[in-house]
């Protein structure tokens, strides 16, 4: 089965193009699109997010854009970086809640269940949300994959 997956956070610069090139990386048969709820189209990746992504030697070729029925109609599953994402994203495309899930939420995390925006936080910060973001998704995918499972 293949699966369609799509990441949105605000600009789609940083958060969402990360975890898009981390789930892309760890599972190559899934196709992956990311997209910001306020993005404007054709912005690269952030230079720190494209650091912190070498530093994991995960490849990251990125072009915001921003969020469209097609992509929300295009995905199996929708993982939001924030609840003000998933909010933002449910007022413009009423319906779209079925499939949409806090990434960290959706791995299990408890109490704080957003992944903060790193912008303007330097390559420290980035690689945090690196990896707080690696390992949601690892926990997210395993999720989504038994729930989803056909037996």
């Amino acid at each position: 089965m293949s699966y369609h997956v799509l990441f949105i956070c605000t600009g789609n610069t940083c958060r969402s193009p990360m975890a898009a090139a981390l789930m892309k990386h760890h599972y190559p048969e899934v196709e992956v699109a990311s997209a910001g709820v306020m993005a404007a189209g054709g912005e690269p990746a952030a230079a720190e997010a494209i650091h912190a992504m070498d530093e994991r030697q995960v490849e990251i070729d990125h072009e915001s854009q921003p969020l469209t029925k097609e992509l929300i109609d295009w995905a199996d599953v929708i993982f939001a970086m924030t609840q003000g994402h998933k909010d933002i994203m449910q007022r413009m495309f009423p319906g779209a809640e079925q499939k949409t899930v806090l990434l960290k939420e959706y791995a299990g995390a408890r109490g704080d269940r957003d992944i903060g925006d790193p912008i303007g936080g330097g390559s420290k910060v980035y690689q945090e949300t690196a990896e707080e973001m690696e390992k949601a998704l690892q926990a997210a995918w395993e999720r989504y994959t038994k729930e989803k499972s056909p037996d």
